[in-house]
């Protein structure tokens, strides 16, 4: 019964959550706050943990020694109560292997039907309001119920749930714990998918609207990820399914999408013409790059990468990078136009001028063990951590709520879907029955 309760407020915790990141920070507070107890909870009973959390638990343990040669405590602790968390989330994830296959679906649904309400909200405006689709001809942002970096990744979260709930649902064999393979018309009434089938023209319908809305919101960081996304299925399934002809029919399909995406969408478009423009004007050491969108990112990098030189022992602390990326900006290079002020456009030179070089590379490398982790035992489901990774190249995403929101929910995913691979018989059927 504590089990069943237990699971049944994981279940309602996750919702809440799901709910909260797309439409209501508050609840996404709640989730965040009521997770770590779970995760406490999990941990007294059962007494042990995994690598994840412990890698987590040195990443926070790293960050958190940057306090006594930070100023600013109060910018710290601000920063780091975030992610403080991160290791009691996860170790609340323990609670996904007793999820009942209804919820693991309704779970599903929920997510999806979030993605696709916040996809109606912004085509909202580019349908009826004139001053949006002025803008959006100039190449500026849709507006979005979230940060349109979190938003086009989530994007892509979607667009990946979906091929791989279709997969799952409608794989012709599956494993259970005890490594027997069972067929899947042995199973009727037990795998609960039979009962709320994935049909392939609504797994295609969604992916479409969802992939021709990430074209048409035309955020790099959700149009790398996607075809990033791309071409580790392409290449997982020419190397290990032996399916070349259906990976270059879906690839060939993505680049007729994306050709028809760049003539269609105005937005798109320019995003591509002003990305060209600025790189070529931040090769010209005569223009005043911080007047450039792409001029803002790399001088974020070059700042950061100065002031990580200058401090490559313990780094400037968690609580003063900013003010001191604020000054760097002022003293250094004499912009005194506090709009282009920004954090290091990159996590890891974000880490490595927080706690110094020496802690910056053995985040790093507990950031890789994480990911060799979920290769290993969770193969291609990787994916999420790794495309969370990736993001991290060219934006700050730990730094922020949602950003730290979005890596939590990669590795949730993950232990999903794997988990609902492996829980598919009733406990009380014997496994042998199956052989």
């Amino acid at each position: 019964m504590r089990n069943l309760n237990l699971t049944n407020i994981f279940f309602a915790t996750i919702l809440c959550f799901i709910v909260g990141l797309f439409f209501a920070r508050f609840l996404l507070s709640i989730a965040l706050t009521i997770l770590p107890v779970i995760g406490l909870v999990q941990l007294i009973k059962n007494k042990k943990t995994n690598i994840i959390v412990l890698n987590h638990i040195f990443i926070t343990i790293i960050l958190g020694l940057s306090f006594f040669w930070s100023d600013d405590k109060t910018t710290f602790w601000n920063n780091y109560k975030n992610i403080l968390i991160v290791p009691f989330v996860l170790l609340s994830f323990d609670s996904i292997q007793l999820l009942s296959e209804k919820q693991k679906q309704i779970l599903f649904i929920v997510f999806n039907i979030a993605v696709n309400l916040s996809i109606i909200y912004s085509s909202y405006f580019l349908l009826l309001d004139a001053t949006v689709v002025e803008n959006y001809t100039k190449g500026q942002i849709v507006p979005t119920l979230i940060h349109h970096v979190g938003f086009s990744v989530l994007i892509v979260f979607n667009i990946l749930l979906n091929l791989f709930w279709y997969w799952k649902a409608n794989s012709s064999t599956i494993v259970i714990p005890e490594n027997f393979v069972v067929e899947r018309k042995n199973l009727s009434g037990i795998y609960l998918i039979k009962r709320f089938p994935i049909k392939l023209g609504m797994t295609i319908a969604l992916t479409i609207i969802n992939i021709l809305f990430l074209h048409l919101l035309a955020v790099r960081s959700g149009l790398v990820l996607l075809y990033l996304s791309a071409f580790i299925l392409g290449l997982y399934y020419i190397f290990k399914q032996k399916s070349i002809k259906k990976s270059v029919v879906a690839f060939l399909l993505l680049l007729l999408c994306s050709i028809s995406c760049y003539y269609l969408f105005p937005s798109l478009k320019n995003k591509i013409g002003y990305a060209l423009y600025d790189f070529q004007q931040s090769k010209n050491t005569t223009v005043n790059i911080d007047n450039l969108s792409d001029g803002r990112r790399l001088l974020s990098y070059k700042t950061a990468t100065t002031l990580i030189k200058e401090n490559i022992f313990f780094g400037v602390g968690l609580g003063d990078v900013q003010q001191t990326m604020k000054q760097a900006y002022q003293t250094k290079f004499g912009i005194s136009n506090t709009s282009v002020y920004a954090l290091p456009h990159n996590q890891y030179l974000f880490n490595f001028l927080s706690v110094g070089f020496v802690f910056g590379i053995i985040i790093l490398f507990l950031y890789l063990l994480n990911l060799f982790y979920f290769i290993k035992h969770f193969k291609l489901y990787t994916i999420f951590y790794f495309l969370v990774l990736a993001t991290m190249l060219w934006e700050p995403f730990l730094a922020y709520q949602l950003g730290i929101s979005i890596y939590i929910l990669s590795i949730f995913l993950i232990d999903l879907l794997y988990s609902s691979r492996l829980s598919v018989i009733s406990r009380n059927e014997k496994y042998t029955k199956y052989k």
